[in-house]
């Protein structure tokens, strides 16, 4: 016989060979009884997480390819509508409509090849620097080698130019078959009735994704659990703040144009010939405006939906790690355990306690306070004439325990030191959480027992003492206390399981049930890492069995893939929104300036100066643009306010002390607002710029053309 240990070179193992690799081991182990590996659980995490993950990615990057699309579809409309005349005129020299067809397909076929060649290396880097996030729109300098080109890049570039191609070429149908003839009867005409106005369209979508939300947050603790289970999320749940954002801003484009027209009936006869003429403008194109109102509210609440998302992502996960753990670092030193056989033949134990000033010596230079805590997860307390086993005890010095560990504000009825200034005055007083004394009526003043288990492994559990305590306070929470714990039940179904805490002094534990292998928690100093305290207690020759650092934590928890592909397209689709809404926005004024070129001519043919005009532009940026963009604020406050706590809950599954909380940071909201003032200045004054060069000469003999 003989054992062989093997390590394997686990960088050859990718996603294409993953679950291959996985079934080989799971058969290896059912040919071979004692064939032993431990690496299949992490194979088997990867193939529940990359289900997941692959979900996340299509459905958070859904809404900004919709946004392409239309932003695409504007574009060509807009384009389109300029060469009406020249597509007319096409069609009465005698060009047939699949000639005409022919022109457009060529011409989007061109710069689709084009942006191929340029998109898929730009794509190619826009993936690495997603990858590199270290939280929203923060990206550090990783090593993101292992990222490389994929077959698939160019199949989903040529799926994406097709569309785009398709996009472009099948609006050319309704103009392609019109002559001059046709085209000038049509001219003038509006519809002001879109399908989506006429139809209900908006109110309709609205009340139907207000209906979603209602359902899953009815189901909030189901999806919870589901999700910790290892099932995959449903795409639905962030798919409907889409569906709201884009539904709302049909909604808003409706009030708004009735807004409009009540302001325009109120002083119609008193406005100045400019500002009567824009409000003309408005009310005639409201159906060609109402699609550049619609994006610009689309892109301005989707941007201030995607960072207030990643920020309460981020914010939370990072509160949780630091409440859970409660202060900056925490070691396990190993402790040496005797036994010895009294003169009845009983087994006693003990611990030999190690040098705790090896861990004082740090606070003059690594350390601004260390404490000694006992914490046990395996209590038990006795209340109401029943044993809630897998409790918590903590056993604390209360001075430096509030030296040392920290907690959140806003979670207490009142700020913790009091608590533990009412736990000091009494010595075997105890503070205990607030679903125990909920769960038994339990009152200050008020006793409970409490007992720990033998470290000796027997068939039965074995108490060591069962200690009296007198209730000294209540918490909703306390520092490293989790409230919350998930387990599977007998049939493999993923439960929640609720623990209590009780808190006492850490020398009546001691007296109480011997010394036993404590923690301890270290504050650090500004600027020190964790691994700088670990160093120093390996040259002190301190064996430490376990540490949990709040910087590790937090550090693994940015590295972890779902948080990391999360923070990379939220950042990423912040700024392809803002791009999108920026250059649609230019666009779509400067074609539409050129299309008015015959209108501006006549104006100033009339004796319009061109203060005048300037101030009829501005008056319909006012009510068009500047409206639209206001109500894309408000569309995302009020998305943000109805769903992020929902999708959250894909993140963050578990219950918690910590109740999930919105976080915004108005760094984002004050660039997304320099963006778009920004964007409002360079439109204008591109515009001025145009009109300025415009020759009214030129345009009339245009019109008598």
């Amino acid at each position: 016989y003989y054992v062989d240990h093997v390590m394997l070179d686990y960088s050859q193992i990718t996603h294409k060979n993953a679950m291959d690799t996985l079934y080989y081991l799971q058969s290896f182990e059912k040919s071979d009884k004692y064939f032993e590996q431990n690496f299949s659980s992490v194979l088997i995490d990867y193939k529940g997480d990359a289900r997941t993950i692959g979900i996340i990615i299509w459905v958070l990057e859904l809404p900004i390819l919709v946004l392409l699309l239309a932003f695409i579809y504007m574009v060509s409309s807009q384009i389109l509508e300029m060469e009406d005349g020249e597509i007319a005129m096409l069609k009465s020299r005698g060009t047939s409509t699949k000639q005409v067809l022919g022109i457009y397909l060529g011409q989007s076929a061109i710069l689709s090849a084009i942006a191929i060649v340029i998109g898929i290396p730009i794509g190619y880097l826009l993936c690495k620097l997603a990858a590199s996030t270290d939280s929203f729109l923060q990206f550090g300098f990783k090593d993101t080698h292992f990222y490389g080109v994929d077959p698939w890049m160019i199949v989903y570039s040529l799926a994406a130019a097709v569309i785009a191609i398709l996009f472009v070429t099948l609006p050319v149908f309704k103009y392609a078959k019109n002559s001059i003839v046709e085209q000038k009867s049509r001219t003038g005409k509006v519809n002001y009735k879109p399908f989506w106005e006429k139809f209900f369209v908006d109110v309709i979508l609205v009340t139907l994704s207000i209906y979603l939300l209602y359902n899953y947050n009815k189901q909030k603790s189901t999806i919870a659990l589901d999700i910790l289970a290892g099932s995959r999320p449903d795409p639905v749940i962030f798919l409907n703040s889409s569906l709201f954002i884009f539904a709302v801003g049909l909604l808003v484009l409706r009030l708004i144009k009735y807004l409009i027209r009540l302001i325009y009936r109120i002083g119609r006869k008193r406005w100045s010939p400019a500002v009567y003429a824009s409000f003309l403008q408005i009310t005639r194109t409201v159906k060609k405006q109402g699609f550049i109102s619609v994006f610009l509210v689309m892109t301005i609440a989707m941007g201030m939906f995607n960072s207030n998302m990643a920020r309460t992502i981020n914010k939370n996960k990072t509160q949780r790690i630091d409440y859970n753990l409660g202060t900056d670092l925490v070691v396990q030193e190993q402790w040496t355990r005797g036994t010895y056989i009294d003169k009845d033949k009983k087994t006693h134990w003990y611990y030999t306690e190690q040098d705790f000033e090896r861990f004082t010596k740090l606070e003059d230079s690594l350390c601004d306070k260390v404490t000694r805590v006992i914490y046990d997860d395996n209590a038990v307390i006795k209340a109401g004439g029943e044993e809630l086993a897998g409790s918590v005890l903590m056993g604390i010095n209360t001075k430096e325990f509030g030296e040392t560990a920290r907690l959140q504000s806003g979670l207490n009825k009142e700020h913790w030191y009091n608590y533990l200034n009412d736990l000091a005055t009494v010595s075997n007083g105890v503070i205990i959480s607030s679903n125990l004394a909920k769960k038994y009526n339990i009152k200050v003043g008020d006793s409970i027992n409490y007992a720990r288990y033998s470290p000796i492994a027997s068939k039965e559990k074995e108490e060591i003492a069962s200690p009296s305590g007198t209730v000294c306070a209540i918490v909703d929470a306390f520092p490293g206390f989790q409230q919350y714990v998930y387990e599977k039940d007998s049939e493999g179904e993923m439960q929640e399981v609720e623990r209590y805490l009780v808190v006492a002094n850490y020398a009546y534990v001691v007296g109480a049930f011997s010394q036993t292998p404590y923690q301890v928690w270290m504050h650090l100093k500004d600027g020190v890492d964790y691994k700088d305290v670990l160093q120093a207690l390996s040259d002190e020759d301190v064996n430490i069995v376990q540490y949990e650092s709040v910087d590790k934590d937090v550090s693994e928890m940015q590295e972890s893939p779902l948080v990391l592909i999360t923070n990379g397209l939220f950042s990423l689709s912040f700024i392809i929104a803002i791009i999108l809404c920026t250059v649609g926005f230019l666009i779509y004024w400067i074609t539409s300036i050129k299309q008015r070129e015959l209108l501006f001519g006549i104006y100033r043919a009339m004796g319009m100066s061109m203060r005048e005009i300037n101030k009829m532009l501005i008056n319909e940026q006012i009510f068009s643009s500047v409206l639209a963009s206001l109500a894309g604020y408000g569309v995302g406050a009020a998305a943000t306010a109805l769903f992020v706590k929902l999708v959250a809950v894909v993140y963050l599954p578990e219950s918690h002390n910590i109740a999930i909380s919105i976080a915004v940071d108005p760094y984002d909201i004050i660039k997304l607002t320099a963006v778009v003032v920004f964007m409002f200045v360079v439109c204008f004054v591109v515009i001025r710029t145009i009109l300025k060069k415009m020759n009214i000469t030129q345009a009339l003999k245009l019109g008598e053309d």
